[in-house]
């Protein structure tokens, strides 16, 4: 059977972020409007473009960002903190809505940017398993192949059935881990990778990770991790408050994020 070709247009993307309303009175113009004047005339290394006007003020998260993502990319994203990546992804998981500008998104989106969503130290591993199914829009049925496919990869035995505040934080990386993987989808969102616990289980969960991302159309991976973004992305996109300001092989990437850095004196 003929598999489905995904893909993700961006189209002069951008999000705003109000910040005040639009009523503004004399007093918070004093003590908030003032002060926020002065600090916007002071250098910033990190975020997007701030604009303050009589109508408040706004955090401009995303400008006019435009690209396309092809069926088989693995596109690295690259920037300081509060450059843009975490908000690009939450834009394409669909939590955020564009201020402006068009995504086209051929595929079925599986967003992994809270590997801690759903926890809760009362329920058990199984529950956690099957909480998690829920959110993730699973019906029932895969929900349960999902459980049973990850409770024999965790390998913790009688554990599963234990409250998880009784678990290290190792073994919950491992079922959390054991969760993400197994679930099926043609277009993946990662915010930083996920590793899987303890060293003896590196290797199982390497070749299960492999496996779940070859399996993909498309990989889309904010990190810091200069190795990772190499070893896994075919593309890297570089951010700069809230800007794309560059589209290319990851070496060559990281290599203008080094020189942006360093004309800019950021750290």
């Amino acid at each position: 059977m003929e598999q489905d070709v995904t893909s993700i247009l961006v189209e002069q993307l951008s999000l705003d972020f109000p910040v005040l309303s639009s009523d503004a009175r004399s007093l918070r113009n004093q003590f908030i409007i003032n002060p926020i004047r002065q600090a916007l005339a002071l250098p910033r290394k990190v975020g997007g473009e701030i604009t303050v006007d009589n109508g408040g003020t706004v955090v401009k998260a995303l400008k006019n960002i435009n690209f396309k993502i092809n069926d088989g990319d693995r596109v690295g994203l690259i920037g300081q903190n509060g450059s843009g990546k975490t908000t690009l992804l939450r834009v394409l998981a669909g939590i955020y809505e564009p201020s402006q500008g068009e995504i086209t998104v051929d595929g079925m989106v599986l967003p992994l940017l809270n590997i801690q969503e759903g926890v809760s130290g009362d329920l058990s591993g199984r529950g956690l398993i099957k909480k998690r199914a829920i959110l993730l829009g699973l019906n029932q049925e895969q929900t349960e192949t999902l459980t049973e496919d990850v409770i024999d990869f965790c390998d913790l035995g009688e554990y599963i059935d234990m409250p998880v505040r009784t678990y290290s934080a190792g073994m919950l990386v491992r079922v959390t881990f054991g969760v993400i993987t197994g679930i099926k989808s043609n277009i993946l969102l990662f915010d930083e990778f996920i590793g899987a616990g303890d060293a003896n289980f590196q290797d199982k969960s390497k070749t299960r990770i492999e496996k779940f991302i070859g399996k993909a159309g498309i990989m889309v991976l904010a990190s810091h991790d200069r190795e990772l973004l190499n070893n896994w992305c075919n593309r890297s996109m570089v951010f700069h408050a809230g800007q794309l300001v560059f589209d290319g092989k990851p070496q060559m990437a990281l290599d203008f994020y080094d020189e942006m850095r360093l004309k800019n004196g950021s750290y």
